[in-house]
């Protein structure tokens, strides 16, 4: 293998890039800037930055979570550190950690009340924590120093190494310390745990559909943010030996918002970009004198205006367009069914001598408005059955019942023989309810295959802080769900268009990739609601063919579609709703024929039907 060879090949690998280029760029660094104090104060100021702004990027970029506490957590570090240092004798190897968990548990306390509110509450509740916060930090004088801060810090040491602040050792230190914040960074992104984080913040409907408690994934980025952000705080208190209340202020936390959406929010070069951007900004304005302000504003509007989304994707368009290797997307607009009748699958320990559902006289109101009307309904195990009505008959409401995204208001719903009525939406996919929604839920960021892995993860043998890590049981856990991603679309017909983002596929590859992500989850029920709507008669034909093949799996499958042509030709039963009513029950010919039905509801198409 020659050298340019590969050189290329590293280039076209992003983890064997990361592993190299990060460590090699950082070692430049080191280098570049050792030899002169006013840049090795710069690069170690530039380093702690780094570690604070990826640790806002990994809640706010990845999770979408719009958390100003940051800035409270950096201090909060900081003064812990110097504490424990000062107070209890602790060296600083354990005062970093030490840092860390303080930061954590105080994020932790904050979020684990707030997880469940939008993201404009959270907002408010995480600036209201961090003002006062600084206003804690500005008062308590036994343990801040209160408005004056606390001076002469005792600097790190080892043995009779000191690390003193502003010195090539120090930056060093930093530099080691952004290589592993990057490091996990990095496996964060790469791993199940990250992708969770981006559906998390574009698509958290996604999340429940795939059995995953979202309350559970935005306590973990949140905590786990809270730590990093300690980590810088304790790495700048040992940098200038002096911390005071001004230094986690309302303007710190406006540059670390700056650096993360100029460098890119939720990629994994914006930390880096952001802080060296802002530094150049700070360099060059500097130089400028009286006109520092505006400079400073006007090279911001700029890079806000023609980078809306970050100079870290400025830089892979520009990569894309360079490199000779790019991902090409199927044309087709269906695939053939063909290989749909080669398996059947029979889902396991089901009893078939009683119905898998069962709808108790179920009611579901809205204030004044009954959607759902004292329903019963039962469904035998390897069933298809088709649900239609006119708009407003309380279909979805009945069925969002059944997956628990809407609290009946009476009756009950009992799956496999036992009620689930006190069981979240997350905990009804893990007991085998699969369902799709009226309008598709992928996770627009993430490739279709991507997307149908989230619905594995309920059989992960990997848990958050495994996946943290990508650890070798997290990379198997990631190869053995792929590999059945992949073997599902395939099986649907997908398999082509497999490695394309989801935002680029058209509509009816969007609604079967939603089908294949409840596949993964091994469900005996599957429920699709509208799964026919806004597709070409082609993907409509498409569409009947994976239902029978659902069929011959033996899974039970439930359908809502306003086509009842399509419904009657795929159904074993159909029933009909109206006005939150259950109004007709039965195979479709004989239902298709009832007078109330034919009139009232179906109309011509019915008539004609029959």
């Amino acid at each position: 293998m020659t050298e340019m060879s590969f050189l290329s090949k590293t280039l076209l690998r992003p983890d064997l890039a990361v592993h190299v280029a990060i460590p090699a760029a950082l070692l430049a660094l080191y280098a570049f800037a050792s030899g002169d104090s006013y840049m090795t104060y710069l690069a170690t100021a530039g380093a702690i930055s780094y570690v604070l702004t990826a640790s806002f990027n990994l809640v706010f970029g990845y999770a979408g979570i719009f958390s100003l506490a940051s800035i409270a957590f950096y201090g909060i570090g900081a003064y812990a550190s110097v504490y424990a240092e000062n107070q209890w004798g602790m060296p600083f190897w354990l005062s970093f950690p030490f840092a860390m968990l303080v930061a954590s548990v105080f994020a932790a306390i904050l979020i684990f009340p707030t997880s469940h509110l939008r993201d404009i509450f959270i907002a408010i509740v995480t600036l209201g924590f961090a003002v006062t916060a600084i206003e804690v930090f500005a008062q308590w004088d036994e343990v801040t120093g209160g408005a004056g801060g606390i001076y002469l810090i005792d600097p790190p040491s080892i043995g009779s190494h000191t690390f003193l602040g502003g010195d090539p050792s120090y930056l060093l230190f930093s530099l080691f310390v952004v290589w592993a914040v990057g490091e996990l960074t990095w496996r964060i992104s790469r791993s199940g745990f990250g992708r969770k984080l981006i559906a998390l913040r574009e698509t958290p409907r996604a999340l429940a559909a795939s059995g995953v408690n979202d309350a559970k994934i935005r306590f973990a980025v949140f905590v786990l943010s809270g730590a990093l952000a300690g980590l810088a705080g304790a790495l700048y208190a040992h940098f200038q030996l002096i911390i005071s209340p001004e230094a986690f202020s309302i303007s710190r936390l406006i540059e670390l918002l700056l650096a993360t959406v100029i460098g890119g929010a939720g990629t994994f070069l914006g930390p880096f970009l952001g802080v060296l951007v802002l530094i150049l900004i700070d360099e060059v304005g500097a130089r400028m004198g009286d006109l520092e302000p505006i400079v400073y504003g006007v090279a911001v509007i700029v890079l806000m205006s023609v980078g809306r989304h970050g100079v870290a994707n400025l830089l892979a368009r520009a990569w894309q367009q360079w490199s000779p290797v790019r991902p090409t997307v199927s044309s087709a607009t269906s695939a053939t069914v063909s290989k749909l009748d080669e398996e059947v699958l029979t889902p396991e320990g089901l009893d078939s001598s009683r119905p898998l559902l069962v709808v108790e006289d179920v009611t579901v109101q809205f204030g004044g408005v009954r959607a759902v009307s004292g329903v019963t309904l039962a469904l035998q195990a390897g069933e298809v059955v088709g649900m239609v009505g006119p708009n407003g008959a309380g279909k979805t409401s009945l069925f969002n019942s059944i997956t628990g995204e809407v609290t009946p208001t009476s009756g009950d719903v009992l799956f496999a023989g036992r009620s689930i009525l006190n069981d979240a939406p997350h905990q009804r996919r893990k007991r085998g309810i699969g369902r799709t929604f009226q309008l598709p839920s992928l996770v627009p960021d993430l490739t279709l295959v991507e997307n149908v892995m989230l619905g594995g993860e309920i059989r992960a043998r990997a848990g958050l802080l495994r996946q943290s890590l990508f650890s070798r049981v997290a990379r198997a856990d990631d190869r053995s769900r792929r590999a059945e991603a992949l073997a599902l679309l395939d099986e649907l017909g997908l398999g082509d268009r497999a490695r394309g983002r989801a935002s680029d596929q058209p509509y009816g590859v969007q609604r079967l990739t939603e089908i294949a992500r409840s596949l993964m989850l091994s469900p005996a029920l599957l429920m699709l609601d509208e799964p026919g709507a806004g597709l070409t008669e082609d993907e409509r034909g498409h569409l009947a063919g994976v239902i029978e093949h659902l069929r011959r799996r033996h899974l039970t499958v439930i359908v809502i579609d306003h086509n009842v042509s399509f419904v009657a030709s795929i159904s074993d039963r159909m029933v009909v709703m109206d006005s939150g009513e259950l109004i007709a029950d039965g195979a479709p010919k004989d239902v298709l024929q009832v007078e109330r039905v034919v009139g009232a509801y179906l109309g011509s198409e019915a008539a004609a039907h029959g």
